[in-house]
């Protein structure tokens, strides 16, 4: 019987032989697979794909990404070459098969004939020699009256030139394989749990007629075939059967047709949970209420500070005009990074909250403003505004909305208790939800602010100024400069040195300006001369990102090094999925150089309670580092409905998870780690 004999497993692998070596395929008398590039030769900076190919024997199948049921993914590994990104694709779309289990049908997710495994290789300029040497570890389980798992190893050698050629002998396997691939996302999905059934329902920009869907992983949805119960025009909804998991997103991928041609989507599905958006705009503003005592925004307090401390002796309705212009510079700063985000979502660009502080661009320009900010409460530099002064009035009012501006760029990094459900909530639905979830994340931040301007009778019990102030006023660039300073040390765990002395030329310019000013007499030079430092300063900014290709890629490690006494990993998810499978408790802490919040909780990780309960559990750590953009790494928070750092996140096996706090209080957060690892 078929189905008897099918879970009956031989195992066996040929090993490589000479001839494999010279060559870039390997065969037995089942299967058939080799290696291939797209481009031949390939250029430096020019990505261009790899191709793992497999011909099946005829009657014998093979498995998607996840099998389904029954079966077994392929395992590929690829020897890390330096300066050489191999990014792996999304599988084919594969076809549904049906067997039975015990008389209970059951399925799988198979490909039949050929497959193709595609990967997207990126050769950096720095790579050191002008051929390239790919080696490539590969088990493929297939199937027909029984299952056998085949292994190899594959090589292949690829020259590299100045030019980038097509390689003609491989054009028509890619065309067609190419063709096969999900497309990107032009849909938006949500789903509805009732008892054991999920509701999944799709939205379309275009007319097509939905066919099949399939799970991503064992904990999406169960891999029965899914009921269609409608199908609209530019909309479909299908009925699947619950997984054991209670994810807040669920992912999978969507067999289509239009206009006669098959096609498919990868898709994430958002929890409905029915929760107005009321409720989400309540948590927007308490979580811009809580970024307020955030060390996030402490230089900014300061500042703030010293703004209230000119309020004494105004009359009410200035204070509450200067609290408004704070407040307008707050939140226009919010309603901006909901533009950027939206017009990101559309071009398909994947984003995580506090994307703007893993641009070394952005980082390097930070630190340049406080630094400026710093000598000018030291008296040292003055910002005239002409024209700004005429659209605003005052330059007071100037001042406060620039302070709210700054506020914003601070705060924004941070992730909150309440704040993070609200940006969850908002990167995911319309551009109008958006808005207004930004616009209540600035209006709490700015409440307190608000708050005082119509309780301006207690700025009565502030000191009169006097010589004081002018103390404090300098004792508040302190602060400034200790930002300047982490930002710096940021931006060098963020890029390789050459790119980071280059961008500290900036500081040192502005220190020449600075002699100049007061060196030098005659206005036509002084004018000349800053001309000169404001062009430099324009052409390091400029060309910093263009000269941006080598980033650091060893900052896991050293955060992982820094978590002594404790066996940390980097963050791996295909290490992490086997440590599932075989039921392991697995704790993955995500965070950055850059979160100020990160670094408050990982105070718990140093702790000798922490330490005893991770080793008598056999607890697997993980630490994703998110200082620079990793797609692995935001792909793999949005699944879990996390857009920032931190991010904490508790797995035992394969049925069981749960999501931490974003801020982590040592006793119930160690009380809830030891109850979910027994």
């Amino acid at each position: 019987m078929k189905t008897c004999i099918l879970f009956l497993l031989f195992f066996f692998s040929f090993s490589p032989s000479t001839a494999l070596e010279r060559k870039s395929s390997a065969q037995t008398p089942e299967l058939e697979a080799e290696l291939i590039s797209s481009h031949s030769p390939a250029q430096k900076s020019k990505a261009f794909l790899l191709g793992l190919r497999i011909k099946i024997p005829n009657g014998w199948h093979s498995y998607w990404s996840f099998a389904g049921d029954f079966g077994q993914a392929p395992k590929i590994t690829f020897q890390s070459i330096k300066n050489v990104q191999i990014r792996a694709l999304p599988f084919p779309a594969p076809q549904r098969k049906a067997f039975f289990m015990d008389k209970k049908p059951a399925y799988s997710f198979i490909y039949e004939k050929e497959l193709l495994i595609p990967y997207e290789i990126f050769i950096r300029e720095n790579y050191f020699s002008d051929q390239i040497n790919f080696l490539v570890d590969f088990e493929v389980f297939i199937c027909k009256d029984l299952c056998l798992s085949q292994s190899a190893k594959l090589k292949l050698n690829l020259k590299l030139a100045s030019s980038f050629k097509t390689n003609v002998k491989t054009k028509k396997v890619f065309d067609f394989w190419l063709d096969e691939l999900p497309k990107s996302s032009e849909l938006t999905s949500h789903f509805k749990t009732k008892d054991q059934k999920q509701m999944i329902h799709f939205s379309f920009k275009k007319e097509i007629k939905c066919l099949d869907i399939f799970p991503s992983t064992k904990l999406d949805f169960l891999s029965s075939k899914p009921v269609l119960i409608h199908q609209g025009p530019n909309s479909c909804s299908f009925q699947v059967e619950k997984a054991h998991s209670n994810l807040q997103k669920i992912s999978g991928l969507l067999l289509y047709s239009q206009n006669g041609e098959a096609g498919s989507f990868l898709f994430q599905s958002d929890q409905h949970k029915g929760l107005s958006l009321l409720w989400f705009i309540l948590m927007a503003f308490l979580g811009g209420l809580i970024l307020n005592i955030m060390p996030c925004v402490l230089p900014i307090i300061f500042l703030k500070f010293y703004h209230i401390l000119e309020l004494k002796n105004l009359p009410a309705r200035k204070v509450l005009f200067l609290n408004l212009s704070y407040s307008i510079g707050v939140i226009i700063s919010f309603l901006f990074l909901a533009l950027f985000i939206f017009i990101s979502k559309q071009t398909g660009e994947s984003l995580g909250w506090g994307f703007h502080l893993q641009s070394p661009v952005f980082i390097t320009f930070l630190a340049f403003l406080f630094t400026l900010i710093a000598l000018y409460l030291l008296d040292l530099i003055s910002f005239p505004f002409p024209r700004a002064s005429l659209l605003f009035k005052d330059d007071k009012l100037l001042s406060h909305f620039m302070t709210g501006i700054l506020s914003t760029t601070a705060a924004s990094p941070c992730t909150v208790p309440f704040m993070a459900g609200a940006v969850a909530f908002a990167f995911s639905r319309t551009y109008m939800e958006i808005f207004i979830i930004f616009f209540f994340l600035g209006l709490g931040l700015s409440f307190p602010y608000l708050i005082l301007s119509f309780f301006s009778r207690a700025l009565k019990y502030i000191p009169t100024p006097g010589p004081w102030t002018n103390t404090i006023k300098k004792l508040f660039s302190i602060p400034l400069f200790l930002t300047s300073l982490w930002l710096i040390y940021i931006l060098y765990l963020q890029v390789s040195l050459k790119i980071f002395l280059f961008s500290l030329t900036v500081f040192p310019m502005l220190w020449c300006w600075l002699a100049v000013q007061k060196l030098i007499a005659k206005p036509v030079i002084k004018k000349i001369i800053t001309v000169v430092c404001i062009g430099f300063v324009l052409f390091v900014f400029i060309f910093q990102k263009h000269f941006q290709n080598t980033v650091k890629q060893d900052s896991t490690l050293k955060k992982v090094t820094v978590m002594r006494d404790l066996n940390w990993t980097g963050f791996n998810e295909d290490q992490i999925l086997f440590d599932k499978q075989n039921e392991k408790n697995i704790f993955i802490a995500f965070g950055a150089e850059w979160c100020l919040t990160c670094k408050f909780n990982e105070r718990v990780f140093q702790k000798n309670k922490f330490k005893q309960i991770v080793r008598q559990n056999q607890i697997q750590l993980y630490y994703g580092d998110w200082t620079n953009k990793t797609d692995e790494i935001t792909k793999f928070l949005e699944s879990y409905n996390g857009q920032g750092v931190p991010f904490y996140i508790f797995f035992k096996g394969e049925e069981k998870l749960f999501i931490f706090s974003t801020l982590l209080i040592e006793k119930p957060f160690l009380k809830k780690l030891k109850q979910l690892s027994n």
